[in-house]
């Protein structure tokens, strides 16, 4: 695995990749995450037939803060972002992976990536226009801590317990921590300035193939939702339900998950 920086605009963006091997799996992580969240990819040479690609969004992990918290900490400028790496790594054979806020952000890059050849997400409900959260998430209290900008200790460690299973707790605190507040205060903003588009449409009209992974465990995202979606290019023609994981199955049972993933690329990549 490499690291390095890539500059965009004002925006130093911290990135690391495996291999030169075409075709690249793009990872995307969550909100008050980072690329550290896709270690047990990275490790995994399970994976050694792709290239893989993982960076911190603004304001997360390594990456520089937004200059313009306002105007940058939105899915419409994290998708800008992604699809400007693609095009400054000549990216062209690609698949989409995104955990919960990341796979919001790759669903969002869909039509400005036409040669994307399949999308995989997990923890993101679609949203559907006009946005009615009460139908994507869960009711529970945790699940405000996502948006609220100043975290107490005792609020970082039961958001950890929301994003990630026991084992996991910690790790995913340290990322927390290293999140800047302004994320959480300006995203939820940024809703209501209309910077989310109808992402149950873009897939639909994506025409390419799209896994939908669920951890069994998930606190936060409603089941009942994920199955009542009807989508002709569904994989496997339903929403992969992992038992005894939470809202990250990429960290809680990497060996599943990874053995997904290799299954969803190569019917991507070689069917």
């Amino acid at each position: 695995m490499i690291k390095n920086n890539l500059v965009i605009g004002k925006t130093i963006l911290n990135y690391s990749v495996r291999g030169d091997t075409d075709p690249v799996l793009i990872m995307l992580h969550g909100n008050s995450m980072s690329s550290e969240s896709f270690s047990a990819q990275f490790d995994d040479p399970l994976l050694n037939s792709f290239g893989l690609l993982a960076f911190d969004f603004p304001g997360h992990g390594q990456s520089s803060c937004a200059s313009d918290p306002a105007n940058e900490y939105n899915l419409f400028a994290f998708r800008d972002l992604v699809v400007e790496v693609v095009e400054k790594l000549g990216l062209d054979q690609f698949i989409l992976m995104g955990h919960s806020l990341g796979g919001h952000v790759a669903m969002e890059c869909l039509p400005l990536l036409p040669a994307c050849k399949g999308i995989f997400i997990w923890g993101a409900p679609p949203v559907k226009l006009p946005l009615n959260t009460d139908e994507l998430f869960n009711p529970i209290p945790e699940s405000a801590l996502l948006f609220t900008e100043k975290l107490t200790a005792s609020e970082i460690e039961k958001l950890s317990k929301l994003l990630g299973c026991e084992a996991h707790k910690q790790a995913i605190a340290v990322m927390i921590q290293g999140t800047d507040p302004a994320f959480r205060q300006h995203l939820p903003m940024s809703f209501g300035m209309g910077k989310v588009s109808d992402e149950y449409q873009l897939l639909k009209q994506s025409g390419i193939p799209v896994a939908i992974v669920q951890g069994a465990s998930d606190q936060l995202i409603s089941m009942a939702y994920l199955e009542s979606l009807d989508l002709p290019m569904l994989w496997q023609n339903r929403v992969l339900l992992l038992e005894d994981s939470c809202h990250s199955p990429q960290m809680d049972h990497p060996a599943i998950f990874n053995n997904l993933i290799v299954q969803f690329a190569n019917d991507c990549f070689f069917c």
